[in-house]
């Protein structure tokens, strides 16, 4: 449990982190770039960061965010692997930062992502009578909406 709070807020700060240095870069590359694109560009990268956010409120509540961000942390390091392997550019960013810190920041967050859902499967096996509560509102309104029948 210690470890997995401990990644939770590595994930959170790994994140952060990542989102920061793409808007520094985006803001020292892009001279003349619209502010519409950078808009556009720095949208999409905070998803990430919103869910570990998430998960470190309330990992069980949302662990739904888990199989996300492990397939798009893994969608994100085929990716840039993809770049290096392609490209005859050095780096997607140029001079500001290599790829291999970009894949070593995905590569923790994936391994973080699969240690904390694995924890989360822990804790839901060890407490199986506790049930999300909106299942547990959604069946009470089911029961308490039935019509009732005229008995004569």
């Amino acid at each position: 449990m210690r470890l997995s709070t401990i990644l939770k807020l590595g994930l959170l700060t790994i994140e952060v982190l990542k989102i920061m240095i793409f808007a520094t870069a985006v803001i020292l590359e892009a001279k003349n770039a619209s502010v519409g694109l950078m808009i556009f560009l720095g949208v999409q990268g905070t998803v990430f960061p919103v869910m570990a956010l998430f998960l470190c409120i309330d990992s069980v509540r949302f662990r739904e965010y888990l199989p996300l961000l492990i397939a798009g942390k893994t969608v994100g390091i085929f990716v840039i692997l993809g770049w290096l392997l392609f490209s005859q550019q050095s780096t997607i960013i140029t001079g500001f930062i290599s790829e291999t810190t970009i894949v070593s920041f995905d590569l923790f967050a994936l391994a973080a992502a699969m240690v904390i859902r694995k924890d989360v499967k822990r804790l839901m096996s060890d407490c199986p009578a506790e049930a999300p509560q909106e299942a547990m509102i959604e069946s009470d309104t089911l029961q308490n909406n039935k019509p009732e029948t005229e008995e004569n």
